[in-house]
């Protein structure tokens, strides 16, 4: 037994073996935890919003200085990430009771026709603006996503990143009950 086990042809894969499948653990472990991403970060906080353009991907237009008028939720995702779609069917559960008390947007830097395509494959009912030149996001250091940001005429007052674990959590997290 013992000259079995120091056989290199033995030894060998066994390591290899025991490497790949730690290496396959932690990648597995990674994306769970990127997967189930919680709040992070949430923050009151007291900045104004840099100038950018934010284009309605439904007519182009510039909602900009709308946004900077009114109270509204801006809600920062990208197509790829696991998180933004879990908060997007989040918002979308109960978009009504939100939208009663605050506008929501999502904001995205992508190409406009792979923004359509999340929206179409992921039902968004909420309008959805690009970022033109990603200015607002390297302006404000956007590093997770989901980030959303309260705007209150022109100041953004809270910041919380990651994915709300449910609806009822996302209201209470934006201050919004009743």
């Amino acid at each position: 037994m013992k000259k079995y086990l120091t056989n290199p042809i033995v030894i060998i894969p066994l390591i290899v073996g025991v490497v790949v499948s730690f290496v396959l653990f932690l990648k597995i472990w990674e994306e769970k935890k990127i997967a189930t991403a919680i709040y992070k970060n949430t923050s009151e906080v007291n900045i104004l919003l840099p100038d950018g353009d934010l284009l309605n991907i439904e007519d182009g237009r510039n909602y900009y200085e709308k946004i900077k008028g009114e109270k509204v939720l801006l809600v920062f995702l990208t197509t790829k990430c696991r998180a933004c779609k879990k908060e997007v069917q989040t918002i979308s559960s109960d978009l009504a009771a939100i939208d009663s008390r605050i506008k929501v947007f999502g904001v995205f830097i992508q190409d406009q026709e792979l923004v359509s395509d999340f929206v179409s494959e992921e039902k968004l009912r909420f309008p959805v603006l690009i970022d033109k030149g990603a200015n607002i996001f390297r302006e404000l250091k956007i590093k997770y996503f989901p980030t959303k940001m309260i705007v209150e005429k022109g100041t953004i007052t809270k910041i919380i990143t990651g994915s709300a674990p449910d609806f009822e959590r996302l209201v209470k997290d934006l201050n919004l009950g009743d």
